[in-house]
């Protein structure tokens, strides 16, 4: 999930990601454990409890933390905020 939502969003930070890797695994470790036969009588899987917290720990620590410089964006995005093209 932080590969994608890093590639598609501009204000996704590197903390961000391993803060979402790390949450993720320990909450579907921690589902899978703690969880298992309540999750599965309800029709869930413990990776959808991880991808939902790592989702929301990202977007947290992104917004929290300071934003990669548009130099280093060129190389993924070709517009900056305001539709501008980025200079090489």
């Amino acid at each position: 999930m932080p590969v994608v939502v890093g590639l598609n969003w501009r204000r996704a930070t590197a903390p961000a990601a391993v803060a979402s890797m790390l949450t993720g695994f320990g909450a579907c470790l921690a589902s899978e454990l703690l969880l298992q036969g309540w999750l599965a009588s309800r029709g869930l899987d413990s990776v959808g409890i991880g991808v939902a917290a790592g989702l929301a720990v990202f977007g947290a620590v992104s917004r929290r933390t300071r934003p990669v410089p548009e130099e280093n964006l060129r190389a993924f995005f070709g517009k900056d905020d305001s539709g501008k093209e980025l200079r090489t």
